[in-house]
């Protein structure tokens, strides 16, 4: 399941199901890919990081990717997930190239500048290359995903898809609301794959 606006770019594998209480004693349900993780403060960057996130592409790095814009949604895809597999390897050594690598995937997925895009690379850097994140910051995700797709006119079969896993993620979360479960504090765990989205 691609989670990237719909950063097409990665697949973040997100497997709903039961997630409720009702869990092994290591916090792993057996029926479902998805843990529970007691550790419920979201990742945070330092300062310095905050302002690389804030600050705008240089004009010449934009303009190096605008090639980029009007090629199918498969090649932007496939561009897109060489780029947010360099914000990885990156986000630990260099963050301030890691940040660019991150920022161009997004512009390419959005073919250009779009008012949600700074959300999204906030948002990203939460839930891209981390091993757990909070359930809302992935529904949040979604949301810009399927707005920018549907912004941009994608082909009917990949907005369905974008719309299926919004809501399976939304399904998760009414059920841990169900469960008396806050779901501002739910942590689940992620895995990323680096295949893009067809």
């Amino acid at each position: 399941m691609i989670r990237f606006l719909i950063l097409l770019a990665f697949f973040i594998i997100f497997t709903t199901g039961n997630t409720g209480c009702d869990h092994d004693p290591d916090g792993v349900d057996e029926e479902t890919s998805v843990s529970i993780v007691e550790d419920t403060t979201p990742v945070t960057l330092a300062p310095e990081e905050q302002k690389l996130l804030d600050e705008e592409l240089p004009p010449q790095v934009l303009a190096s990717i605008e090639p980029f814009f009007n090629l199918p949604r498969e090649e932007r895809n496939e561009k897109a997930a060489e780029l947010m597999n360099t914000y990885i390897q990156l986000k630990d050594k260099d963050f301030k190239a890691a940040v660019i690598a991150l920022k161009k995937a997004a512009y390419i997925i959005a073919k250009g500048p779009n008012p949600l895009l700074q959300e999204w690379v906030e948002l990203a850097t939460r839930i891209i290359g981390v091993e757990e994140g909070l359930l809302v910051d992935l529904l949040r995700f979604s949301e810009i995903e399927l707005e920018i797709a549907q912004n941009n006119n994608e082909d009917e079969a990949y907005i369905a898809n974008l719309k299926a896993q919004h809501k399976e993620v939304q399904a998760a979360i009414e059920q841990l609301k169900t469960q008396g479960v806050d779901p501002n504090v739910f942590k689940v765990e992620f895995q990323t794959s680096d295949e893009p989205d067809e």
